[in-house]
């Protein structure tokens, strides 16, 4: 908290400490260390090369033992405690805003939390255990030896194009007729945005890149008003009546959304029954 805030007194606050007593106990801790984590002598005050090299691992040390915590409350009966989930955002207008209101409704007792990302932006935040299980594109992760992996269903990958594209009325399009258009892509560590510059590179082509969004709906509405083209799950394109949707020729594209989890951390009755619920929902067998 005082590496947060840079001032004992701000921090005590935060604590509803006495800041003199905050003050004595990080001296103790100093002096237990031999070293100052502090420079005092600036306002506001700031880290020491010392306090840097602490600061990081103190959080691991402090992310562990809330973890620990977790699973020991985790031997009750029920599913309870905190549970983070991770989706990408296209599955935030599809079946996830359900999934979420029936899990919660039947495991009351369990905190539910969401992050919402790209598959890049979720596997960092599984790593960094800011979340406990992803739902997301999972290509080129199949072999992480520290992930749990169970696939889901295979998502297309199409093109959404305006209705005066020229090719609107067909139902497929190569990587070089379509190598022209201006692309409406999506951040770096879309699983999309990989797969369209992938499929350009295996043509020697490279896609002209004009817009980047950072949701779907944004795309969309750029591919609705003719400003571009956008590689996009067909399940979200074929609930967009203001778009057409061209599969890639002569080889679709298709992404594996896959439910994934570390595979060095305890699977909680939260994250089990989160599990199943979601198993029901996108009617997994």
């Amino acid at each position: 908290m005082i590496a947060e805030r840079l001032s004992f007194r701000a921090a005590a606050d935060d604590l509803r400490l006495a800041q003199p007593a905050l003050s004595q106990q990080m001296r103790k801790l100093e002096g237990e260390l031999g070293v100052s984590l502090f420079d005092r002598s600036l306002r506001p005050i700031r880290l020491t090369d010392a306090g840097e090299h602490l600061l990081p691992r103190a959080r691991s040390i402090l992310r562990e033992i809330d973890i620990t915590v977790a699973e020991l409350k985790d031997f009750s009966a029920q599913p309870r405690g905190r549970l983070t989930v991770g989706v990408m955002q296209y599955l935030t207008t599809l079946e996830v805003p359900d999934l979420l209101a029936d899990f919660s409704s039947r495991f009351p007792a369990v905190d539910l939390g969401l992050r919402v990302g790209n598959t890049g932006q979720l596997f960092e935040e599984l790593e960094f255990g800011e979340i406990d299980v992803m739902i997301c594109h999972t290509d080129g992760l199949e072999s992480r030896p520290d992930l749990i992996i169970e696939p889901m269903r295979v998502e297309e990958l199409v093109f959404a194009v305006s209705p005066d594209h020229r090719s609107a009325g067909s139902a497929t399009i190569s990587i070089e007729e379509i190598a022209d258009t201006a692309q409406i892509t999506f951040r770096e560590g879309a699983s999309s945005r990989e797969a369209m510059i992938s499929a350009f590179d295996r043509k020697g082509l490279k896609p002209h890149i004009a817009f980047e969004s950072g949701d779907m709906s944004t795309a969309m509405d750029l591919v609705a008003r003719g400003f571009g083209v956008a590689l996009v799950p067909r399940s979200v394109a074929a609930r967009d009546s203001r778009v057409s949707t061209l599969s890639v020729a002569p080889e679709p594209l298709a992404r594996h959304v896959a439910f994934a989890w570390r595979r060095d951390r305890h699977r909680s009755r939260a994250l089990e029954a989160f599990r199943v619920v979601t198993h029901e929902a996108m009617d997994i067998q």
